[in-house]
């Protein structure tokens, strides 16, 4: 039991790693939206 939690709260670091690397991504390609309408 103690082994699978330890793969549980691995997987649920690295899915939780994968949508923060999502998120910065579409707020850097938001960004750049934005800057290119300034331009």
């Amino acid at each position: 039991m103690k082994d699978s939690w330890a793969q549980l709260s691995q997987h649920f670091m690295e899915s939780h790693h994968i949508i923060s690397q999502c998120k910065r991504n579409q707020r850097i390609g938001s960004g750049l939206v934005h800057f290119d309408k300034h331009f």
